[in-house]
């Protein structure tokens, strides 16, 4: 199953990224609210997900070439062969169709072939020997694991930079501060680094997460560089959101966002914290961002509400082999995601073209 014509729609987007900014908090709040979020969620997305449009491309690679196959919204796939096959020429094979029923699939000649899908239909491609690849992945970890006792040389030098720039932490008020916050650190931060693919949540999504949520800021030599919002439930934390002043590259350099990580993890364990949800990332593993969160000793977990693809990779196709060997992918547990759909609580797994596909995290 893929989604239908009607996706493509603005207004009909707009909607469902309103439903998902609607019940994410709360995939956060509770086990049990979490759970039947995602219920509420993939259950309103099943009509948008019967069709979707097709696209033809070739990515080639020091002359030798692989041909594509993306059924779904462009979006969900414009990470795929970037990563992949990074420095890849990529060129369109022809007009977008639309496809409205997956048996043609079984036909296709296409090296990879990506389809976006519904939970309730990952058992059917994961027995067919598709790997199921969630958009996103969050990253946790247990307050009392930081620091990492194998800390590589990379988050040493960040430790070192914070301590050399004298970054200390402010506690502000959410309500007070969040204009500042958003106008001045978060929306140019996810500007710079996303463009127009950038997501800008919406004000009743922060009114939701108000409730909760703490705001601290990383400041240097009086200035407020960076802040990074902090939502509780219990004893865990999430970050849904941080930022430093006016996106720069020099707050970036100088350290603002490790400060951020390494403030945050303080203040929690001061406060009684113990686990710290840091957020997304794109499900490949040596991705700047994620390679950035597992330096921390962050580890991979299944986002319920991240959307998912069925991937298909041709065992002919040695270039993939290698390419996917060199730079795996997050995929939900093969073992576990052919029993059932799961709405929660997925494991990960990571395909590695030739290596197969071993238990996640990866080192």
């Amino acid at each position: 199953m893929v989604r239908s014509r009607g996706m493509e729609d603005a207004l009909t987007a707009r909607l469902f990224t309103r439903v998902w900014e609607r019940l994410i908090p709360a995939t956060r709040w509770s086990t049990r609210r979490a759970r039947a979020s995602s219920a509420v969620f993939w259950t309103l997305s099943m009509p948008f997900m019967l069709g979707g449009e097709v696209r033809r491309v070739r990515a080639t690679v020091g002359g030798t070439s692989v041909e594509a196959l993306f059924i779904g919204r462009e979006k969900r796939f414009r990470d795929l062969l970037r990563l992949a096959l990074p420095g890849a020429r990529v060129e369109s094979l022809g007009d977008r169709a639309r496809l409205r029923h997956g048996p043609a699939l079984e036909g296709s000649t296409a090296d990879l072939v990506a389809v976006e899908v519904h939970p309730w239909a990952q058992p059917a491609f994961a027995r067919a020997g598709w790997h199921i690849v969630p958009e996103s992945i969050r990253w946790k970890m247990r307050v009392a694991d930081f620091p990492p006792s194998d800390a590589r040389e990379s988050l040493r030098s960040d430790l070192r930079k914070i301590a050399k720039n004298g970054y200390r932490l402010e506690v502000a008020s959410y309500h007070d501060q969040w204009p500042e916050f958003r106008e001045q650190m978060l929306a140019p931060l996810v500007t710079r680094r996303f463009g127009d693919w950038a997501w800008h949540p919406s004000e009743s999504m922060l009114r939701e997460i108000g409730r909760r949520a703490r705001l601290l800021y990383a400041c240097r030599d009086g200035e407020r560089v960076g802040g990074i919002v902090v939502v509780l439930r219990g004893k865990e934390a999430w970050i849904p959101f941080l930022g430093v002043r006016d996106g720069a590259d020099t707050h970036v350099r100088s350290g603002a966002i490790a400060a951020l990580y390494k403030l945050t993890f303080d203040w929690a364990g001061d406060n009684g914290i113990d686990e710290i949800d840091f957020g997304r990332t794109c499900p490949f593993p040596y991705d700047g961002i994620a390679r950035f969160k597992r330096k921390w000793g962050l580890r991979p977990a299944a986002d319920p509400l991240s959307p998912r693809y069925a991937m298909r990779v041709s065992p002919r196709s040695e270039l993939l082999a290698e390419a996917f060997a060199r730079r795996p992918v997050y995929v939900l547990d093969p073992a576990e995601v052919r029993r059932r759909s799961v709405l929660g609580g997925e494991r990960l797994a990571a395909f590695c073209g030739s290596r197969g596909t071993v238990s996640a995290p990866l080192v």
